[in-house]
């Protein structure tokens, strides 16, 4: 009888717990974290955010301050040797981590091992120990921690991390690439995207699966993916991705 309560006060407890949290987001409280947000990804995230009637607040954690003032935004200058005090203040509900490295030859693999690894592990803990309920990882398709790829090892390792913080949900984005959108004329615009068309035609829809993504689209789905307050792990990839570019560019 006694271990029947326990467990229905437990149950009780999650659920009213968890409705609160719900009630945050529907009254448009919720504090979103970023940690990348002087990175192409991030600004786009900030951008998106701060327009959210979802978040009261977006809080950054950055290496150099943004040249952006808004009532909702505050930012921490973050050095990686101050990771503890930035614990103090870098508590919310949405977690945001967009800063990953890609390989380039001025990179070593140690700084590319803490950089994708070390440090946002380090972040993701103490934001779940601060009450984060949700987590957004910018990943990479094919990271796996049996990938031959050092790079790719690294952001495989990172996410088999994140999976054992026990986050209410987490995401992972898998771009194959990220591009900025470019302005084009009207005939070029027109000759770009007829020729995928006609390359998609001819590889059975294969070329939307390997196609560089817009970094603005992938803010896009982390946006998108926050509100829907599902839990568990899920893998975000270009077939999602090309959908809201192909929505955007309906739109436009």
């Amino acid at each position: 009888m006694s271990d029947c309560l326990d467990h229905f006060t437990t149950s009780a407890c999650f659920v009213y717990c968890r409705s609160l949290f719900f009630m945050k987001i529907h009254k448009g409280k919720k504090v979103a974290l970023i940690w990348g947000a002087e990175t192409v990804l991030g600004k786009h995230l900030v951008d998106l955010l701060l327009l959210h009637p979802a978040y009261a607040e977006v809080k950054v954690l950055v290496k150099k301050e943004l040249d952006l003032k808004h009532e909702k935004l505050s930012q921490f200058l973050l050095i990686e040797s101050n990771l503890e005090e930035a614990k103090k203040w870098f508590s919310g509900n949405d977690l945001f981590l967009c800063a990953s490295k890609y390989f380039h030859q001025s990179f070593s693999k140690k700084r590319l091992h803490n950089q994708n690894l070390v440090v946002p592990a380090k972040i993701s803990k103490m934001c779940l120990e601060n009450g984060a309920n949700q987590v957004f990882c910018l990943s990479s398709f094919g990271a796996s921690e049996k990938s031959p790829f050092f790079h790719l090892r690294v952001i495989g390792a990172l996410e088999q991390e994140i999976n054992k913080m026990n986050f209410w949900s987490a995401h992972f984005f898998r771009p194959v690439f990220m591009s900025e959108k470019k302005e084009s004329s009207g005939f070029q615009k027109l000759f770009v995207e007829t020729v995928d068309e006609v390359l998609n035609k001819v590889t059975g829809g294969n070329l939307n699966k390997l196609k560089p993504m817009y970094s603005e689209t992938i803010a896009q789905s982390m946006v998108s993916a926050a509100q829907k307050l599902a839990p568990g792990t899920f893998y975000h990839t270009n077939e999602e991705f090309q959908k809201i570019e192909d929505l955007n560019k309906n739109l436009s």
